[in-house]
């Protein structure tokens, strides 16, 4: 292993070590992109991820972005919002939500998730659960794409700037009146 891939095998381990927020956003800004096409297909993985697929989640996240011509390593990066975490906070919100909608007791859908028998279709607790789900994916779809796209827009400005800055000189400028003086 020489000196180069060493230094490499470093970084991956530092890497890994961050903070799983800092490794998505630098997963998003690292994307050599339009500001509204990767916030696209952040909030089409984030509408993906948050909906109910049952398991074809990140397929789905990846042939919507290339329909709507988003970026699609920001869908899947994006999907991350259905992971297993954040999916607890999902479907109570949903099922919150939805028994309000309904009138429901939120205890009585609370036990009826408990035994399992929400996902009879067409019952009350699942009618409920998609209604809530529906309000809770279009309000998180909404909240990653502006949120992203505020990012992006300041990380394009910031890199635009940086390029137009003049850089600094690194060899001193000669002193005189730009003559070199005779060597002695």
């Amino acid at each position: 292993m020489g000196k180069r891939s060493a230094g490499r095998e470093n970084r991956r381990i530092e890497r890994t070590s961050l903070p799983w927020w800092t490794r998505l956003y630098d997963s998003l800004v690292l994307l050599n992109d339009s500001p509204g096409r990767i916030a696209g297909g952040f909030a089409i993985g984030v509408f993906v991820g948050v909906a109910p697929t049952f398991g074809v989640g990140l397929l789905l996240a990846g042939f919507l972005s290339a329909l709507f011509r988003c970026n699609v390593a920001a869908a899947v990066v994006g999907s991350v919002a259905g992971a297993p975490p954040l999916i607890f906070l999902v479907w109570f919100a949903s099922a919150w939500l939805g028994a309000q909608v309904f009138g429901l007791d939120p205890a009585a859908l609370y036990a009826q998730f408990k035994a399992g028998s929400v996902w009879n279709a067409g019952g009350a607790a699942f009618k409920a659960y998609i209604v809530g789900n529906i309000f809770v994916t279009l309000a998180a779809t909404a909240l990653g794409y502006f949120v992203i796209l505020a990012i992006m827009r300041r990380r394009t400005r910031a890199r635009s700037r940086a390029i137009a800055r003049p850089r600094a000189r690194t060899r001193p400028r000669s002193r005189g009146r730009g003559r070199r003086s005779p060597r002695p």
